[in-house]
């Protein structure tokens, strides 16, 4: 099981790049698509889909 901070892992999700190479992550970052402008539910929305992603492929969020 791999780890990664929750941090790291909404800011890819949030900016729409994709990581390192050195992360080596199981599978690309969900892609973003939203038009919540409320800065409170687009950060909840990240999160979830940060969790979901991490769910799916079997990683562990610090």
């Amino acid at each position: 099981m791999a780890l990664f901070y929750l941090s790291e892992i909404k800011e890819g999700i949030r900016r729409g790049v994709w990581p390192p190479d050195s992360w080596k992550l199981p599978a690309p970052l969900p892609e973003l698509k939203t038009t919540e402008e409320d800065p409170e539910k687009l950060d909840a929305k990240i999160e979830a889909m940060a969790r979901e992603w991490a769910k799916q492929n079997n990683i562990k969020l610090h």
